[in-house]
């Protein structure tokens, strides 16, 4: 058998090989022939043989069996069709419907979007976890039946992505578990220590992006705001009262915008962070951005029993989910505003992509093109991969959120001591 490999894929299916082999026991560089160009073979035999036999061993010894193959191509084999598991896909694949006057349908195993009687888009129901709507679409009866019975989260927002609520299943609410969520945030002092656990990493995580974004620019300087975070994750320490923690992440907050906004320059016209309405490209794209990324954590918070209404930093207010609000600081800066930083300065978006009014009191907008380049974007960096801390895996950024999202769920429980976040390094 003489398949024909790139020089590249060569040293990729070596590397492979051997830590494969490692983890087999018994099998070593040598025994793994590679003639560049010409010729890939393993020895059989070795992975065969007669060694300690770990289950994971066993399963590649089985599959080498049943298989009959000989050959690594398998390694590269793609298979595209990924089923959820039985308590749900930890990767969250989002439908996101963005077409105005369009119409969702199901029909067999598809979810059918139609627009003038026309069908625009067939996907796979089973490749779907949630569904982002935004604006004037339609849902069958026969969808919504379907999507509640599978416990798939229908979530509505305006077409600028304004919340106005969810249609949900709940078949998923766990009472014990929310009666310990709530007697939890209850505790001060309990609140206080996953607060400032919270915080550490927000603010750690904001200075890391902004000093990887200036070591290619050095040009401009953050030595300052660099300087103020570091200090206030100091103080954080020391932190003794809810209102002094919020006081610090205040502060650090303004202290990051600032050195946000010298990244980005002034033709954007952004000078800090404003929500309502966001007067500028930049702070259109974070809440846009951040809207997105809020209800993708919401979604992992439901699927892990949790009440995503009852947080620590973020009191418990009446329509608000306080602990989708905590969760989400962990993953400002390296997720939504990563992504801002790049569709910028690589010039993705132009001004020409947002609708800016000449009204003060009016919100600058993004254009329908421009929503999708950000969602694609967004989608690109959910599905990146980042060494999780607390576990030491490589995984994707949805995989991450669901860990810490466990991590807290076992916090609550009183299965673990401390809350670890996540910090990028």
């Amino acid at each position: 058998y003489r398949p024909i490999y790139e020089e590249s894929e060569i040293e990729q299916l070596l590397n492979v090989c051997v830590d494969s082999a490692k983890k087999l026991h018994g099998v070593t560089k040598e025994s793994i022939v590679v003639q560049k160009g010409k010729e890939v073979s393993v020895k059989r035999e070795s992975l065969l043989s007669s060694t300690p036999m770990t289950v994971m061993a066993d399963a590649f010894k089985k599959a080498f069996i049943e298989s009959e193959r000989s050959d690594m191509d398998f390694l590269f084999e793609k298979n595209e069709e990924v089923e959820p598991t039985a308590y749900g896909d930890p990767f969250l694949r989002t439908l996101y419907l963005l077409e105005q006057g369009a119409t969702l349908k199901k029909e067999d195993e598809r979810l059918i979007i139609l627009k003038d009687k026309k069908v625009i888009k067939e996907v796979p129901a089973i490749k779907v976890d949630q569904i982002l709507i935004f604006g004037n679409i339609q849902v069958s009866t026969q969808a919504m039946k379907f999507c509640l019975e599978e416990n798939i989260p229908i979530i509505l927002l305006s077409s600028r992505g304004k919340y106005f609520g969810t249609v949900e299943s709940f078949k998923r609410i766990n009472v014990e578990l929310h009666k310990k969520q709530f007697e939890k945030a209850d505790d001060k002092r309990f609140s206080l220590e996953i607060g400032k656990a919270i915080i550490k990493a927000k603010i750690n995580n904001s200075k890391v992006l902004l000093q990887r974004y200036s070591r290619k620019r050095p040009f401009i300087s953050i030595n300052t705001e660099i300087k103020s975070m570091n200090n206030l994750l100091d103080k954080l320490l020391s932190v003794k009262s809810h209102d002094e923690l919020i006081g610090i992440e205040g502060a650090a907050s303004a202290r990051y915008f600032s050195g946000f906004r010298n990244l980005i320059g002034d033709q954007w016209g952004f000078e800090k962070r404003q929500k309502q309405p966001p007067p500028d490209p930049i702070n259109s794209l974070l809440s846009y951005g951040y809207t997105l990324m809020f209800y993708n954590i919401y979604a992992l918070i439901r699927m892990h029993g949790l009440h995503p209404y009852v947080g620590f930093l973020h009191g418990i207010r009446q329509g608000h989910p306080s602990l989708v609000s905590d969760l989400m600081e962990e993953f400002r800066a390296p997720i939504v505003d990563s992504v801002v930083l790049n569709l910028i300065t690589r010039r993705s978006l132009k001004k020409d992509d947002f609708l800016i009014l000449e009204n003060e009191d009016s919100p600058c907008l993004l254009k329908d093109g421009a929503r999708k380049v950000f969602i694609k974007a967004f989608e690109g960096k959910m599905n990146s991969s980042i060494s999780h801390g607390g576990t030491g895996y490589q995984v994707d950024y949805r995989r991450c959120i669901d860990l810490q999202v466990q991590a807290l769920r076992r916090v609550i429980e009183g299965k673990s001591d401390k809350y670890e976040p996540m910090m990028i390094k």
